[in-house]
């Protein structure tokens, strides 16, 4: 086990921030780091090209909103 610091020793003496320290414990335990590969460039490119390309929703959207915002105005 590793050594702890001395403030880390002196703070963990206070039982309030003890249970905060058991908390914080149990909810990073079994936090890991992941790594991905690399994904490349062109992939990226056309992800989000195909992306960028609005549907018939957003549209549709668009024109509620522009109502709604006009009948906003009008009241």
């Amino acid at each position: 086990m590793k050594k702890r610091p001395q403030l880390l020793q002196s703070l963990l003496q206070i039982p309030l921030f003890r249970q905060i320290w058991v908390f914080w414990k149990a909810l990073t335990a079994s936090w890991r780091v992941y790594l991905e590969t690399p994904v490349p460039e062109a992939e990226i490119a056309h992800a989000r090209e195909a992306a960028s390309i609005p549907s018939f929703g957003f549209f549709l959207l668009l024109i509620c909103a522009s109502i709604l915002a006009t009948l906003g105005l009008l009241a």
